[in-house]
């Protein structure tokens, strides 16, 4: 997804991501109302398989957000669709770069490549040293991120 997922500038990142939100919101509150989604219900789409793999989502995750989108209109499938490559940070980051007229090198990343199949086997080692729920989501993360010297280069 390189070059994509980007804000349309540093100072619309804050509202761009409200917006984001706001449309989210809508898949968890409104959508499983729905009649699309009831009808994906119908259908059978709870049997699809909810394992997670190492990108975070599902086959059932994958194809509940292929459902929201296709539901949603058509300005607000286009807005997600335009934002999807970069996360919320990220988009900041990016805006703030070329703001101040830094440059940057765009590089595609494939999640698997860094996360692959040690995910498993790393999340183990970092529940077994201490829960997000004993010490907080900014402890977890870094007691996780410090065990992994290809994604923390500072470990």
């Amino acid at each position: 997804m390189k070059g994509k997922g980007k804000v349309q500038d540093f100072s619309t990142a804050g509202a761009e991501h409200l917006k984001r939100e706001e449309i989210q919101l809508k898949k968890k509150d409104i959508f499983p109302e729905s009649p699309k989604f009831k009808d994906a219900v119908e259908g059978g789409i709870h049997k699809l398989s909810k394992e997670v793999r190492a990108d975070a989502s599902s086959q059932y995750s994958r194809e509940v957000d292929r459902l929201f989108l296709a539901w949603l209109p058509e300005e607000g499938r286009n807005f997600m669709e335009a934002a999807e490559g970069l996360g919320s940070s990220q988009k900041a980051e990016v805006a703030w770069l070329k703001r101040r007229g830094y440059g940057y090198d765009e590089v595609e990343v494939d999640i698997s490549q860094w996360i692959g199949e040690q995910a498993n086997e790393v999340q183990g080692e970092a529940d077994a040293a201490f829960t997000m729920e004993e010490v907080g989501w900014d402890a977890w993360a870094k007691q996780w991120l410090v065990s992994q010297p290809s994604v923390c280069p500072y470990a």
